[in-house]
């Protein structure tokens, strides 16, 4: 009997832990710069895998003078995992830290590319680099609803910069470079045409060095 409970027990255990590929190995390749594209050495960058509600923080290294970054883990087997990249995770996120955390984040395993994930180049922002952009909206056909925005601002929002469930987040504040033009991306949908028309828009916003806005009107 106390043998059949210590198998139950065990198998209590395995299956309340994502399981993982331990015969392969999942790459991430990042580099890390601040706004003028300076590398930042010793940037913490950790990865953690979520999948059925469970989360592992499953690799953790830091960057090189170079501001590169390599970082090795197993694979989920569960295709449905989602997986996140980490700069400067919470324990590293306190008041003496000098540029806003940031992450990657619902990445799949469809997204690695023969087992690699090379991020590109991250931009890591100081409190002094960027100004307050706030989204707006003005509704003027009660048929039309907002579904869908994204924005390819230098910012220190998780990449991508999306939102859904729009009608909950209105207004969106973002702290964006200052300075520069960046894209905002949104979609409009029609609910009173059968079948529903969605309309895309994409236009181009110039950050300054004080707080701005803009409004969807829809």
């Amino acid at each position: 009997m106390k043998k059949i409970l210590l198998l139950l027990t065990t198998l209590f255990f395995i299956s309340c832990q994502i399981q993982y590929d331990g015969g392969s190995k999942f790459i991430v390749q990042t580099k890390v710069v601040d706004k003028n594209g300076i590398p930042i050495p010793e940037v913490p960058v950790s990865v953690r895998v979520s999948s059925g509600g469970l989360s592992d923080e499953i690799s953790l290294s830091e960057t090189n003078k170079d501001g590169f970054a390599t970082l090795l883990f197993p694979p989920p087997e569960n295709e449905g995992a989602t997986i996140s990249i980490s700069y400067f995770p919470d324990y590293y996120n306190d008041a003496t830290s000098i540029y806003y955390a940031k992450e990657i984040d619902q990445l799949k395993k469809s997204d690695f590319s023969d087992y690699l994930y090379d991020t590109g180049i991250v931009i890591l922002l100081k409190e002094a680099d960027v100004t307050e952009f706030t989204v707006l909206k003005e509704q003027i056909n009660q048929s039309n609803q907002i579904t869908a925005f994204s924005t390819d601002a230098v910012s220190t929002e998780s990449i991508p910069s999306s939102f859904s469930e729009l009608n909950y987040y209105f207004p969106i504040s973002i702290k964006v470079l200052k300075n520069h033009t960046f894209t905002v991306n949104y979609s409009i949908t029609n609910y009173s045409t059968s079948p529903q028309t969605v309309t895309n828009y994409s236009e181009q916003v110039t950050a300054g060095n004080v707080p701005f806005s803009y409004t969807i009107v829809y």
